[in-house]
């Protein structure tokens, strides 16, 4: 059984039942199948929670503008926000947000307009998002808890101390109270 980081007995008629929180050593990587994702290549590996033709197609956009030589002049070079508008334009993306490192954290800020800011990453929401970028935030910070080992499980055991059920692959979101 996983070292639990946190225990809630839960009395009920038939006796005390426990749920045990612990971390989830072996969580998947956030999967994001509908039209949302996050690519992000300032790592060493490019980041791309997105399965679909979307992410590949972000990925070589930011791999032709990104600033990787001296030359300022370089002609491809164009602002994140710029990108973001293709994007939008092109692909139909919404909620795009630039994705940047904060320590060990990953966060999204507002595209920048300097031409001659490299750009690591994007993130963005599917076409249906009521709030996108709320939607494209909470997918940034998903991977953030994933790439953090931010990510929890449940063992819940019964009277006679036996696990009748568990369940894993909760990821921390700051803004509740119980996985905060």
């Amino acid at each position: 059984m996983l070292h639990p980081f946190d225990k809630i007995a839960v009395e009920t008629t038939a006796g005390t039942y426990e749920i045990a929180l612990h971390y989830d050593i072996d969580a998947q990587v956030p999967d994001y199948t509908d039209d949302g994702g996050l690519v992000y290549l300032g790592d060493a590996r490019t980041i791309s929670a997105e399965l679909g033709d979307a992410a590949h197609d972000v990925a070589a956009l930011l791999r032709n503008h990104n600033a990787t030589n001296d030359s300022l002049y370089e002609h491809r070079y164009r602002s994140a926000a710029a990108i973001a508008r293709y994007l939008g334009l092109t692909l139909g993306l919404t909620g795009i947000l630039e994705v940047t490192r904060c320590t060990d954290r990953y966060c999204t800020t507002s595209p920048s307009t300097d031409r001659y800011e490299g750009t690591d990453g994007l993130a963005w929401a599917p076409r249906d998002a009521t709030e996108p970028h709320s939607y494209t935030r909470a997918t940034v910070a998903t991977y953030s808890a994933w790439a953090n080992s931010e990510v929890y499980g449940y063992i819940v055991t019964g009277p006679d101390g036996r696990e009748i059920g568990s369940c894993g692959d909760f990821h921390a979101d700051p803004d509740e109270p119980i996985t905060s």
